[in-house]
């Protein structure tokens, strides 16, 4: 549900707001380290350095039988895997959008306004 939700938010806001939810969650159950888990998410960059520690996190569990943590790193790998590639398409089609000149504003407003 989550993945989904990631997939489909209409914004970076969305997805960082979703993702300090599922940090908070984290948190509370203490499986990974602090400094993956510390709010607030402060960007892209912060978003893939994050990314980048699960991984080597995921890694390093790899290598020990009955990992306690696998499942939750594995889980939490995917989901921030998704919100960095969620995040930049968003950026590029933001970035698109500003250099096409196109503006996010409602029709119906621009139309009201030019029959006034």
């Amino acid at each position: 549900m989550l993945h989904d939700a990631i997939r489909n938010a209409n914004s970076q806001h969305t997805v960082y707001f979703l993702l300090t939810a599922y940090l908070d969650t984290l948190q509370f159950g203490r499986k990974l380290p602090e400094h993956l888990t510390v709010l607030p998410i402060v960007g892209l960059r912060d978003l893939e350095s994050r990314f980048e520690k699960l991984v080597a996190e995921f890694e390093c569990e790899l290598r020990l039988p009955n990992s306690h943590k696998f499942f939750v790193l594995l889980e939490a790998v995917g989901i921030f895997d998704l919100a960095v590639v969620r995040v930049c398409q968003l950026l590029n089609e933001h970035a698109d959008q500003s250099a096409d000149g196109s503006s996010s504003a409602d029709p119906h407003r621009v139309q009201q306004a030019n029959a006034a």
